[in-house]
């Protein structure tokens, strides 16, 4: 099944001033200036880092002084468009691109958005070369900025839709669990499930906000506390070992995470610690949310077993804040990512509405699939109830069924 909501208030999320940049972009008068915020120095520093071209792009991206699913991608993108202002574009070709577009898939293989991005932009240029290319390959940076704009807004719309129909424990409105970092750190917008709630924020549904700190990187602790005390939400940092005891001393209403790769089947590979987060829910019996940008779906892997997990270097393990913590040869077992089986999620939420799973296997199917290229979809009226028993969610609605 799925929903879709247009969005009715004009002022939702309009004031883009109440939330923190991860990007910054100054046209100029011969070429873009675009800088990232680096992430590695928050909360202590901020400070911007000028995208050159393909090589700083991907350096950026695999010291991971960017990240976040979206703005990989679209810190990649624009290495591509920087890379061809370099010595007034004469050495970007197609051949150039396509070897480019490897180097950076490559820089985090479990990401997704990455890939699927590149293949637009492939699909974009198709038998282009030279002046051609290079105008095509801006253009197509630029529009994919706006257009995450406005998607990212339905999303946060669309989950702000699906929230109120979830009972909640406090009148004074939603208290809400997340991991990672999903706000606009990880994106060039508001986010996926920090969007979220950033929208039940602006909408005043919101209580409080449970995050976990999410180690070893520390996302939650450095990036979403930063972005919540940023914005004026009341909220908690708790460890990650702390969430079962959170949940019922905060009566936690829901959990919303972010993506980095959800397959066919529904499952889902984010932040490592998240598959735990899905099984608590479940145990207490409370919905567990996936928000994502749809560039996070993979249609042509089947199933999570086949998922790449990145593993990252043992010492970012052993040591924190640039102290060792352990003795300095202790063995590490340092996955970037987890894979949460379709079962253990209630829906995932986009910006083209709501889906369980049951309409995530209808979207890959054929007719689906078709409908997808055409980028042409159907939706069933909203619903006008939730009810949730044992993480499944049953719905009565009106409307027709994938008309």
């Amino acid at each position: 099944m799925s929903f879709e909501w247009p969005v009715t208030d004009k002022n939702f999320l309009a004031d883009e001033s109440r939330r923190l940049s991860s990007i910054t972009i100054d046209t100029g008068t011969t070429k873009p200036s675009i800088k990232v915020l680096d992430q590695l120095l928050l909360p202590g520093q901020k400070k911007y880092l000028e995208i050159k071209g393909v090589e700083s792009a991907a350096d950026l991206i695999k010291k991971m002084q960017v990240r976040g699913a979206p703005l990989i991608a679209s810190v990649a993108v624009f290495g591509l468009c920087m890379e061809s202002f370099q010595n007034a574009g004469a050495n970007f070709t197609r051949d150039f691109m396509n070897n480019a577009i490897l180097q950076l898939i490559s820089t985090r293989p479990t990401a997704v958005n990455l890939r699927n991005v590149m293949n637009r932009l492939l699909k974009e240029t198709a038998g282009l070369d030279g002046i051609p290319l290079i105008e095509a390959v801006r253009g197509f940076s630029f529009k994919e900025l706006i257009d995450e704009a406005r998607d990212n807004r339905q999303l946060c719309w669309n989950g702000v839709q699906t929230i109120s129909s979830v009972p909640r424990k406090n009148p004074d409105g939603y208290t809400i669990m997340t991991i990672c970092n999903t706000g606009s750190l990880a994106t060039t917008s508001w986010g996926t499930a920090l969007g979220v709630i950033s929208g039940l924020h602006d909408q005043k549904m919101l209580r409080r906000v449970i995050c976990l700190e999410t180690r070893p990187y520390n996302q939650g602790s450095r990036l979403t506390a930063t972005e919540l005390s940023h914005q004026g939400i009341d909220f908690r940092l708790i460890c990650d070992s702390m969430a079962a005891y959170s949940i019922t001393e905060f009566q936690v209403d829901a959990i919303i995470v972010g993506a980095d790769r959800v397959v066919a089947n529904g499952d889902t590979a984010n932040k490592v610690g998240t598959f735990n987060l899905a099984i608590v829910a479940k145990y207490f019996n409370i919905p567990f949310f996936v928000a994502l940008p749809y560039d996070t779906f993979d249609f042509d892997t089947e199933d999570g077993n086949s998922i790449i997990i990145e593993q990252r270097k043992d010492d970012e393990m052993r040591y924190f804040n640039g102290s060792l913590i352990c003795e300095p040869r202790t063995p590490v077992f340092n996955p970037a990512f987890d894979v949460t089986k379709a079962d253990l999620i209630s829906g995932y939420i986009t910006e083209k509405g709501f889906h369980t799973t049951l309409g995530l296997k209808l979207l890959h199917g054929d007719e689906m699939m078709r409908r997808r290229a055409a980028m042409q979809h159907s939706f069933v009226a909203c619903p006008e109830s939730f009810e949730f028993i044992s993480g499944e969610i049953f719905r009565s609605y009106q409307g027709n069924y994938f008309n």
